[in-house]
């Protein structure tokens, strides 16, 4: 017995020009995908021209996206509040996604998992929490344009780390440097 209310199975199939930004206060109004207790499976087609508050929203859901082209919408592409359900992307393209209510292309939240295989991921932002603060898991696999994506979106965090490795370093050197005038 699945533990899934609803399947989608959608295949070779181009989503174009379709959805409006919500004029309510509630931001998570319109998308191309509502998915509650679904499972999606997604192969093949191009969604481009979307104006949806999010084209993707997961909760409690799980999906396998394979080779599909996400470009040039005007939404945020992925929302993944999924409560360890994992939502997996091979072999994608991203990129010139610019959603109007939201500063960031993809959004993982509370226990969610998104999952990145060999995908092209050009001008794709990611919200801060996926990462910082530990809220929900991005994982790379495949290429190493998307490793090098995962690296760049944790750089601030690793950067700190370096700075602050660095002066203890520094620190410890001018110790010794004063221990050996001294002598």
């Amino acid at each position: 017995i699945s533990a899934y209310t609803s399947k989608l199975i959608i295949s070779n199939t181009d989503f174009t020009g379709n959805g409006g930004i919500s004029e309510t206060d509630d931001p998570d109004y319109s998308h191309l995908f509502y998915l509650e207790d679904s499972s999606l499976d997604l192969t093949g087609g191009k969604i481009t021209g979307n104006a949806a508050d999010k084209l993707f929203y997961f909760e409690d859901s799980k999906a396998d996206i394979h080779g599909v082209t996400i470009t040039d919408n005007a939404s945020v592409v992925l929302d993944v509040d999924n409560d360890s359900e994992k939502v997996t992307l091979t072999e994608c393209v991203l990129g010139n996604n610019s959603p109007i209510k939201y500063d960031e292309d993809v959004i993982v939240d509370e226990a969610g998992t998104l999952v990145l295989n060999d995908c092209e991921l050009g001008d794709t932002t990611f919200e801060d929490r996926a990462m910082v603060s530990g809220v929900g898991s991005i994982f790379g696999e495949g290429s190493l344009t998307t490793i090098f994506v995962i690296i760049a979106l944790i750089d601030s965090v690793v950067s700190i780390y370096m700075i602050v490795l660095y002066k203890k370093k520094n620190a410890v050197s001018a110790k010794v440097t004063e221990t050996e005038d001294q002598d």
